[in-house]
C-alpha cells in the first residue's frame, strides 16, 4: 500500500519506484542504527577502529568522533556505513542528509540516523539531490511523527515514492544541479 497517493505524472521513460527499489540488492541497504540500549556510552573507546557517526557528520564535520571496538562493531554490523553511503537523520532534523566520504573506515550509525547504500544502477548523487527536493521533503513530512522530537521509521521510508529517471538522464540532472551550484 503506497504511503503517498495521487503522484504527479512523470516524463516518458521515467517511472515511480519506491525508496526500497533504489537500495542496493544487499541485506540492510537501507537501515537505521541500533536501539539505544545496544549502543551505550560505556561501549565507546579512546581510539577504536570503528567510528560512530552523529548528526554533525551530515554537515561534513568529523572532528571529535567517538569510536567502538571491532567486537562491538561485529555485534552492530547491520548498521554499518561504508564510503559513499547516503546518511539521513530520522530523529530530530528529519531528512537532513550527508554522504559518507570516500577513504573513511567502515562506521556505525546510532539510532537517530539511517543509511542508504544506493543501487549500483542508480546514480548516487541523483538520489542525494532528490532528498533535498521540496517534493521529497513533503513526502517525508507525511510519515514523520511529531513527538518530543520529530521522527520517522525505516519501514515507511522504504515505501516513499522515488521518481526513477533513465540513467543517462540521472547523470544529466546531477551535472545540471552541480553546474548551478
Amino acid at each position: 500500500e503506497p504511503v503517498i497517493k495521487n503522484l504527479p505524472q512523470l516524463p516518458e521513460s521515467w517511472k515511480w519506484a519506491q525508496m526500497s527499489d533504489i537500495g542496493a540488492p544487499e541485506k540492510n541497504a537501507i537501515v537505521d542504527g541500533p536501539f539505544g540500549s545496544n549502543l551505550k556510552v560505556s561501549d565507546y573507546v579512546e581510539n577504536g577502529p570503528v567510528p560512530v557517526l552523529t548528526t554533525k557528520n551530515l554537515y561534513g564535520d568529523y572532528s571529535n568522533v567517538r569510536y567502538i571496538t571491532q567486537v562491538k562493531f561485529e555485534e552492530l554490523k547491520r548498521s554499518e556505513v561504508r564510503s559513499n553511503d547516503i546518511l539521513m537523520a530520522k530523529i530530530g532534523s528529519c531528512g537532513k542528509t550527508g554522504i559518507y566520504p570516500v577513504n573513511m573506515p567502515s562506521a556505525i550509525i546510532p539510532a537517530n540516523l539511517m543509511k542508504i547504500t544506493v543501487h549500483p544502477e542508480v546514480v548516487q548523487k541523483y538520489v542525494y539531490y532528490y532528498f533535498d527536493s521540496l517534493q521529497f521533503q513533503s513526502h517525508l513530512r507525511k510519515i514523520t511523527k511529531a513527538t518530543a522530537q520529530p521522527a520517522f521509521g525505516v519501514t515507511n521510508f522504504k515505501k516513499l515514492p522515488f521518481p526513477l529517471a533513465p540513467p543517462e538522464q540521472q547523470k544529466r540532472i546531477v551535472a545540471k544541479i552541480e553546474e548551478l551550484f
